[in-house]
């Protein structure tokens, strides 16, 4: 209280979040039911309800069917909506996403909506303290985020982002605290979206130690094989070989994936070929987006003992979304990560504007994705990444491990 007293501007920022939040609050409910939405272009959270209902109504074996999948939406947004009439919103995440979605009270998609924005909130701020370590710092980044369009679909799309998000951080968290194990359990619980564990290539190179090392990798596998065992007992033996077919067959248009739209490398590769007039190839954006990890591993390798675990998780955090095949739009609140640790190292060390720079790149241009310029949006980033990997000095407090 006496703080308060003497520095009312800490009063301000406590109030901040509340009303940012409220605003978010007050504007979503036009999202928040299938029934009622623009039957042209259905909220994301109809995947997963479809996901759902097909659990709950005991048909799981068919969860990864065409006709199935289309069945459901259909009945679930009473509308045809010009997406379903040539294809679906296909729900490609684990059946034990499904699962968890199922938990919900289906039957009444205001209702579930409303409980996933409470637990996607409530993951966020969880997070987001985590990393910033005090309430001011809290309220600031809590507020920043409401700025984010990454926040704003994960709220509209129901996805299980924000959920995501605070189990890297807490993987991160165990990591930086000498647990390795329990970060490779930990990490493991990323398959709720397989995409995500592009990220486990890069913990390795958190790691201290050849000890540390095999104790993340040992529990994370030991982890996935737990999943891989839950996953095939909720959908049959047949989970691993209809599964991942599934995955790489519905990356098209006909199952509501616009891949030109996603803001990674291999968009721009498909971006490219558009202006050139080629025909479009699988491959060759498969084969730059593996080459590019490749290099991006090897330079945060030969860079890993010059920088401190916060600022290789955060310029981690920043590469990941681009350097992965499926990248949403929600897919890139992990970028709330290099805000808290990147940022807040720039602005500690008084480099603001990069500072402002960097909180610009990061906040405002992904807007820019909404009039179809996320080959721009991920170029930026990229370049600004390696470009921050390669003046490590900017960062400051640069160490050499023990």
């Amino acid at each position: 209280m006496e703080t308060i007293k003497n520095r009312p501007w800490v009063l301000y920022i406590l109030i901040l979040p509340i009303v940012a939040w409220s605003v978010v609050y007050y504007l979503l409910p036009q999202f928040s039911d299938v029934k009622t939405q623009d039957p042209e272009h259905p909220s994301d959270f109809l995947m997963y309800l479809t996901g759902a209902t097909i659990v709950r109504e005991g048909k799981i074996s068919n969860l990864y069917d065409y006709e199935t999948q289309r069945s459901y939406q259909r009945s679930i947004s009473g509308t045809t909506p010009t997406e379903l009439i040539t294809g679906v919103l296909a729900f490609r995440t684990p059946p034990t996403t499904a699962w968890l979605y199922s938990l919900l009270p289906v039957q009444d998609s205001v209702k579930s909506f409303w409980i996933v924005v409470f637990i996607n909130s409530v993951c966020i701020v969880t997070a987001i303290y985590l990393l910033s370590g005090s309430l001011i710092k809290t309220c600031v980044y809590s507020t920043a985020v409401t700025f984010f369009l990454s926040f704003w679909m994960t709220l509209i799309g129901g996805h299980p982002n924000g959920l995501l998000l605070l189990i890297m951080v807490l993987a991160y968290t165990a990591l930086k605290n000498k647990r390795p194990g329990v970060a490779g359990i930990i990490t493991g619980f990323l398959f709720l979206k397989p995409t995500f564990l592009l990220l486990v290539p890069f913990m390795f190179l958190l790691t201290k130690d050849k000890k540390q090392l095999f104790s993340y990798a040992g529990f994370f596998l030991l982890t996935i094989l737990f999943l891989i065992g839950v996953n095939t007992a909720i959908f049959g033996p047949r989970f691993v070989q209809t599964y991942i077919p599934y995955l790489i067959n519905s990356e098209n248009s006909s199952y509501g994936t616009d891949i030109s739209n996603n803001t990674n490398l291999t968009a721009v590769m498909y971006t490219v070929q558009k202006w050139l007039g080629s025909a479009h190839s699988t491959w060759i954006p498969i084969g730059v987006v593996v080459a590019l990890n490749i290099f991006s591993l090897l330079a945060i390798y030969k860079k890993r003992l010059i920088f401190s675990p916060a600022h290789g998780f955060g310029l981690i955090c920043l590469l990941l979304p681009l350097l992965n095949l499926h990248t949403m739009h929600a897919d890139l609140l992990v970028h709330l990560i290099p805000l808290i640790l990147i940022v807040g190292t720039l602005v500690k060390n008084k480099r603001w504007l990069l500072a402002v720079i960097l909180a610009i790149v990061l906040i405002i241009l992904p807007w820019y994705s909404l009039a179809d310029l996320e080959w721009l949006v991920t170029l930026v980033i990229l370049g600004l990444s390696f470009l921050l990997l390669n003046n490590l000095k900017w960062l400051g407090n640069q160490k050499t491990r023990a």
